[in-house]
């Protein structure tokens, strides 16, 4: 019977480990399925059986989460016992034994019949020689000793000691078992390693094998066999002589190396994923030590030139991340991973992921390896911009423990070709020097196949950068103006962004000044097709706009926005990412009626295949919301049209030319492209037309009392037809307008009558203040204004987008369209900047607000004597001549004038 037990659970072990084809070996105990579990507040001792009796037991199936997820158990269990039962034959009992598993949180102390025989403390793949008397044959007995968030060793400052994901920087989490657990057995030494390292240009394929023992042997030989996969056709043999040396610390080992000549072999790419299955044996003399079989692909992957290369090709990534769905996930994507992995991403022009704080489960890069789906996979050293304050000593176990468990992950992944590029860290700012040299090196030299990505943003490979605020800054063209400066800053080296579109907190009024979240949902839609493509025009080797889960009809149960996108972003991705796409380099929403505009149409092609497309280029008075199919687009106010032949891995510019309707109101403009395999793709921009204002009647018969101007703010006024004078004359309620034109400017004498501009407003005199950064006469007015939140916080306080308040009726906002203050011409497309505060606007009347109604940008204001100031916050001055000219802004100020 025992015998039958043995044999069912090798059958099992070989099943599930080869969902990875990440090293099966024909004998090994799979320890999957039933356990039982115990609680331990520290004082506990289970590892005995005869202590372990005197406890409750309960039962539990790993892998998985054994306690269920709360608070009071992510912050109070300190650890918990597992164990469970199983059976060797008398002939694995002789032999060499490895006992492994691939993720445990937070990493376990392992006992096997009562006896101590291996530790990790990180949380990643580990692997351990047991001692040779460690089993026995028939029963025997495993105990797992798991701490919980409260149990993990951490240092003075209270930060744990490993590197942890999410919980590196809120210490806090449940003990779990993500993967399998298992012992494998060979024959006097163990091939603890093999590294398969593919050159295209010789046509073969070397494997580095690391042997080990539990002491050093010499005379040994490696022989490798490959064969295609699935089909099994021998491609390749060889062979090499090979030692084995004792490996105490994990991390070392003697390597040996085998190639395997391959003619004729097919390469491993994204739109051709083949691969083989390789065997490697150990031997000594014609005894057979050890045996494993692994899958791989004849793949290289490079940074060169400022470009990912793929066997020699220039290849653009452009994707999302996975932030573990496969652990909180699975009451959605269990099952469905296939459609999860490949299909929806395909269907967002999507050919690969970033995992974030977690490298991926077996079954996720087998999908991948099969699919060509690309993934950059990230260690779990996160730290968010968190200095963990770690004394020397305290670094020195860190640091070990990073390498540990970066060593545990390449091990396991590394012959994955789906997996392109280590991630070593996030955002850990206060840890460059070590993680750019010493951790970097480590990495590269265990594994030379593949580039490295992120210390303090940057390695020698790569500059990624993090926009993770982009939806959240309140400046939305800020991204486009800062592109440049990255590619200054990486001096040749490569230029990705592996976070933006981030949902972070930010008030739902931000970008439509409503509560309509269908509305938002579109908004932010739009945000991410513009910023995507601004950053495809620049050229950015890689772009991972987070995050893919909140995007998917798989998390959404199915739910579809229409068209059968999961939701506008969803719909707006598979254009932008789309590997062929023609980017409509348009910003300026506002033009005049009948105005004809030349805009550049950048054509991309980052396939490897030319392409020929078909544009047009179309101007409808709804909004196609991203569907390439919708109906506005077939009844167009207006059509242009082209066709492109697109070179392969191509980036050119053409001017095209296009004409505003004269009627006045809010438009689209849609470069749509078809000729593609699958559904059009579109680059989609918001337009309005606005009649050039005319001046008030009101505002020329009165003088306006220009204070703080300069000859250019002089120069527009007169000629619109105003009466300017300045700081000599008395200003006079009855006939005057006093504009203080930029408050930061005011003469000594301009300064000399701040105080009659008190006894002017409580007269009834009108008094603009337009847009100040420091407001220093609280006696006149007590209004104030916030200073920048961070020095570093360029963008904090500008804003792209304003709204009137509810029922708004001022005679400022008279003949601006409803949609008028959202983005005004020229970069960054400010409209408004710092809000108004102070005692005073306690009875201030609001006029317009950004990001939320506290925010108020326009407001009359009771000035302290009596009467009221009006402060206008929104960019005037900057609107009104110039590539930047906004007919809203100035009618804006026209409307001041005449008020």
């Amino acid at each position: 019977m025992r015998l039958l037990i043995a044999i069912i659970i090798g059958v099992t072990c070989m099943s599930s480990l080869a969902y990875g084809y990440e090293g099966r070996r024909a004998d090994s105990v799979l320890l999957n399925g039933a356990w039982e579990f115990v609680l331990d507040q520290g004082d506990q001792h289970a590892e005995t059986l005869a202590e372990a009796e005197q406890f409750q037991w309960r039962p539990c199936r790993l892998p998985g989460e054994f306690v269920p997820w709360s608070e009071e158990n992510a912050t109070t269990i300190r650890f918990a016992w597992i164990r469970r039962r199983f059976i060797v034959t008398p002939e694995q009992a002789r032999r060499l034994a490895v006992l492994r598993w691939n993720s445990i949180d937070f990493g376990a102390v392992a006992f096997l019949n009562g006896r101590q025989v291996g530790e990790n403390e990180p949380t990643g793949p580990y692997q351990v020689m047991l001692p040779t008397d460690a089993l026995r044959p028939g029963e025997n007995e495993i105990a797992l000793r798991i701490p919980g968030a409260a149990g993990v060793r951490r240092g003075r400052s209270g930060k744990l000691l490993i590197p942890a994901g999410f919980a590196s920087q809120h210490p806090r989490g449940i003990p779990a078992v993500h993967d399998d657990i298992w012992i494998d057995f060979a024959d006097s030494a163990y091939l603890k390693w093999v590294l398969a390292m593919p050159d295209l240009a010789a046509g073969s394929v070397t494997f580095r094998v690391t042997p080990v023992a539990p002491r050093p042997m010499d005379g040994l030989r490696v022989e490798a066999e490959v064969r295609s996969w699935p089909e099994g056709a021998l491609a390749g043999t060889g062979h090499a002589a090979a030692a084995a040396v004792a490996d105490p610390d994990g991390l070392g080992g003697r390597h040996s190396f085998v190639a395997v000549p391959m003619p004729g072999f097919r390469a491993w790419t994204h739109e051709e994923p083949d691969l083989y299955t390789a065997t490697v044996r150990l031997r000594q003399g014609e005894e057979l030590l050890d045996e494993i079989s692994f899958r791989f692909g004849m793949r290289e992957i490079k940074t060169e030139g400022g470009r990912y290369a793929l066997n020699g090709r220039t290849l653009w990534l452009r994707g999302s991340d996975w932030v573990g769905e496969w652990n909180w996930g699975r009451p959605w994507v269990a099952g469905r991973e296939l459609d999860y992995i490949v299909t929806e991403a395909r269907e967002m022009s999507m050919n690969s992921f970033r995992t974030h704080t977690i490298p991926p489960p077996p079954l996720w890069a087998s999908i991948s390896d099969e699919h060509g789906i690309m993934i950059l996979a990230e260690f779990r050293d996160l730290h968010n911009g968190t200095d963990f304050q770690f004394t020397p000593e305290e670094y020195e176990i860190f640091h070990r423990n990073c390498l540990s468990d970066a060593a545990g992950w390449m091990a396991r992944l590394w012959n994955h070709p789906s997996v392109i590029t280590w991630v070593l860290s996030n955002e850990s700012y206060s840890e460059n020097e070590w993680e750019a040299g010493p951790y970097r090196d480590f990495v590269r030299v265990l594994d030379p196949t593949r580039p490295t990505m992120r210390t303090d943003n940057e390695t020698a490979e790569i500059l990624d950068l993090h926009t993770c605020g982009n939806t959240v800054d309140t400046c939305e063209g800020l991204l486009h103006t800062q592109i440049a400066s990255w590619f200054d800053r990486a001096r040749g080296r490569v230029v990705t962004n592996t976070e933006y579109m981030n949902i972070f907190p930010r008030p739902i009024t931000q970008w439509t000044g409503t509560e309509d979240k269908e509305a938002d949902a579109v908004a932010y839609g739009q945000l991410g097709l513009e910023h995507t493509e601004a950053m495809r025009r620049g050229r950015l080797a890689g772009l991972w706009p987070y995050m893919y889960a909140g995007w998917t009809r798989t998390r959404r149960g199915g739910e579809e926005w229409r068209a059968g996108y999961a939701q506008p972003i969803s719909a707006a991705l598979h254009s932008g990412l789309s590997p062929v796409l023609a980017s409509l380099d348009l910003f300026d929403p506002d033009y005049l009626p009948g105005q004809r505009v030349t805009t550049d149409l950048c054509l991309i092609n980052d396939s490897w295949h030319d392409a020929k497309i078909h544009v047009d280029l179309l101007l409808t008075d709804q909004d196609p919301q991203f569907i390439p199919e919708a109906e506005c687009l077939d009844l167009p106010v207006a059509r242009w049209s082209y066709d492109f032949e697109l070179p392969a891995d191509s980036l050119s510019t053409v001017p095209v030319t296009w004409q505003l309707p004269e009627v006045q109101g809010s438009y689209w403009i849609t470069a749509r492209t078809t000729g593609l395999r699958g559904r059009p793709v579109l680059s989609q921009r918001f337009v309005r037309v606005l009649a050039r204002p005319e001046v008030p009647e009101r505002a020329v018969q009165r003088r306006i009392v220009l204070l703080a101007g300069d000859d250019a703010a002089e120069s527009y006024l007169r000629e619109k037809g105003l009466t300017v004078v300045h700081a000599a004359d008395d200003p006079n309620p009855a006939c005057d307008l006093v504009l203080v034109w930029n408050a930061a400017h005011l003469s000594a004498a301009e300064k000399a009558i701040i105080g009659k501009l008190g006894r002017f407003a409580a007269a009834g005199g009108r008094v603009v203040v337009l847009a100040v950064e420091s407001w220093d006469w609280p006696a006149l007015c007590e209004v104030a204004i916030p200073e920048r939140e961070h020095e570093w916080d360029s963008d904090s306080y500008l804003y792209s987008r304003a709204f009137p308040f509810p029922g708004g009726s001022h005679p400022m906002l008279a003949g601006v369209p409803a949609d008028g203050l959202m983005r005004w011409n020229g970069l960054p497309g400010t409209v408004a900047f710092a809000p108004l505060q102070g005692a005073a606007m306690d009875r201030a009347t609001p006029i317009a607000w950004a990001r939320d109604r506290a925010h108020i940008v326009a407001a009359e204001v009771p000035a302290a004597a009596g009467g009221a100031i009006l402060f206008c916050q929104l960019d005037l001055r900057g609107h009104l001549a110039g590539p930047s000219y906004d007919p809203v802004a100035e009618r804006v100020l026209l409307n001041l004038l005449g008020w």
